[in-house]
């Protein structure tokens, strides 16, 4: 009788671990901006080496996502870019055009391989060396990161959505019916647990209070535009009761 194969806990990447990465990668804004991505996003590396700029919606809050059917997913959907991943990429954006590749070269090649280079280079240098004693994979590839956003959406919104924003069918069937508005704002929930950089951090704090205050300015508007109409419609009353001879002057 054959004993049952061990099965190793999977490296969950830490924010530490991503925030050196990132760091390593300074000299390759468009390289940081495609690990930013993956890990903002739930995108699969090939998926978000296939998009081109067409696919990308930059008109809103946050940069939405179109990633179109392919022979894995069979059907579209629909994520987000960080404002972390944004800041970096925006630039980027503006110099190509509409049906070029935001993260990939446009000569025809599959720059996978390439990247994955790259990243097992860079967490050589970092010593971010781990494998795992099964099979002597590394702990960090470029799965890690997509990985990273799941663990982080299923811990704030559940695993069904979590599920759903990384393209694994048949999950949160309701979120299909939420208005595009619902969508963005549980991402914009989500966005602070998954950002690497502390200031980044602050920095959505810092708009979402402000949000905040400008909510309450244009409520206590409102409430003195009502107070205002009331005060109108009042007046209108008691002048009409007293020439109706209801009221006395």
């Amino acid at each position: 009788r054959f004993g049952k194969r061990s099965r190793e806990n999977r490296h969950p990447l830490s924010q530490m671990e991503y925030r050196r990465i990132i760091d390593g990668l300074s000299r390759h804004p468009i390289v940081q901006a495609l690990f930013l991505g993956l890990g903002s996003s739930g995108m699969r590396i090939g998926e978000a080496l296939s998009l081109k700029k067409k696919d990308l919606d930059l008109s809103g809050q946050r940069i939405i996502v179109n990633i179109p059917a392919n022979t894995k997913t069979r059907t579209g959907r629909v994520t987000y870019l960080s404002l972390e991943t944004e800041k970096i990429l925006r630039p980027h954006l503006e110099t190509i055009g509409v049906n070029d590749n935001v993260f990939a070269t446009n000569d025809g090649k599959d720059n996978s391989s390439s990247v994955r280079t790259m990243l097992a280079r860079l967490v050589d240098k970092l010593e971010l060396v781990d494998r795992y004693q099964s099979n002597n994979i590394r702990k960090i590839t470029t799965h890690s990161f997509r990985a990273y956003f799941f663990t982080k959406a299923a811990r704030k919104h559940g695993e069904n959505y979590a599920h759903k924003l990384v393209g694994h069918g048949g999950y949160l069937m309701q979120y299909d019916r939420m208005t595009e508005e619902e969508k963005l704002e549980m991402y914009i929930e989500l966005e602070p647990d998954l950002v690497v950089f502390e200031q980044t951090k602050n920095e959505l704090e810092i708009n979402r209070l402000r949000d905040k205050v400008d909510e309450i300015d244009s409520l206590r508007d409102e409430v003195r535009k009502l107070r205002e109409s009331q005060a109108k419609s009042d007046k209108k009353i008691i002048e009409t009761m007293k020439i109706n001879g209801i009221i006395k002057s």
